[in-house]
């Protein structure tokens, strides 16, 4: 078991492995800007390749794994957010220039936005590349998407009782895909309990496999920007 209790970035060129049975717990939000997550930036991967038998499960620090948590705890963490460099169809007019929060303005620049919730612009919290000639600090200019990008494994993994909020008025997602290429394997993926969509996908074409939502409080499924992967055997 480990304790979540601040965010946690995973840099590009690092990898992070979770092995099967581990149990992480996210400490509870007191201020929003310093709720806890899990984020693999740009880059960076996740190696979290659970069995049926032996799960990962990440869950509020609160909760005893024991099934007396109730459903109605939602939003006490953050959740997973994992970045990549795959297809988006972000422009900066009219979808920008940035606007922290909920307010639909995600760009950056063409083809690289930051997800909501995030209340700042730093390039750690940013997907998708610059395929614009407009200067962006800490990115370069007129790049191109990769498609076939690998952010790693998520294998029989539950997510539950995230969602918190952020940003100011934003939420996270139970697990956010920002641009997540099709080098990516998600499947067997359960979220419980989550304060706003349970799966979002801005944009990318990862491919999906045996998800279960359950009990949200927003969309089960969700997805802007252009995503364009599959999703198979999915239940809400």
């Amino acid at each position: 078991t480990y304790i979540l209790d601040q965010k946690i970035y995973v840099p590009s060129g690092q990898v992070l492995v979770i092995q099967p049975g581990t149990v992480i717990k996210g400490n509870a939000v007191v201020t929003p800007s310093l709720a806890t997550a899990l984020i693999i930036e740009r880059g960076g991967k996740i190696i979290a390749s659970g069995t049926e038998e032996c799960p990962i499960v990440f869950t509020a620090a609160a909760d005893p794994v024991d099934g007396t948590y109730s459903i109605s705890n939602k939003g006490i963490w953050g959740g997973i957010v994992i970045l990549g460099k795959a297809t988006n169809n972000l422009k900066l007019t009219p979808n920008g220039p940035y606007v922290a929060g909920g307010q639909g303005l995600l760009a950056v620049a063409d083809g690289l936005g930051v997800v909501e919730g995030f209340a700042t612009s730093i390039p750690q919290d940013r997907y998708g590349v610059n395929t614009s000639t407009m200067v962006v600090a800490g990115e370069g200019v007129s790049q191109s998407f990769d498609d076939e990008d690998n952010s790693g494994i998520l294998r029989y993994v539950s997510i539950r009782h995230s969602g918190a909020i952020l940003g100011v008025g934003a939420e996270i997602n139970g697990l956010t895909l920002g641009s997540v290429g099709r080098g990516t394997s998600i499947e067997h993926i359960e979220i419980i309990s989550c304060a706003d969509d349970n799966i979002e996908f801005f944009g990318g074409n990862v491919n999906v496999k045996y998800v279960t939502a359950l009990f949200g409080n927003d969309d089960m499924f969700d997805w802007d920007c252009g995503w364009t992967g599959k999703a198979q055997f999915l239940f809400g």
